[in-house]
């Protein structure tokens, strides 16, 4: 089983930079690149909130499970 994040889907729908996200979560850019490319093996809750917050969303739109 694999977990995808749903970042870039989210992006484009709130029509929202890397630059932009990071500045409204508090995060660095690159931390926004990392988890949005797959580049991350684990997201705090801290984390998981404040995206959750930022586009208004639940840890089913956030999330994606692969079987």
């Amino acid at each position: 089983m694999k977990i995808e994040i749903n970042l870039w889907e989210l992006m484009g729908k709130k029509k929202i930079t890397a630059v932009k996200l990071a500045r409204e979560i508090w995060m660095s850019p690159i931390q926004i690149s990392n988890i949005k490319n797959g580049k991350t093996t684990s997201i705090g809750l801290e984390t998981i909130a404040k995206l959750l917050t930022a586009f208004e969303c639940s840890p089913n739109d956030l999330f994606k499970i692969i079987q």
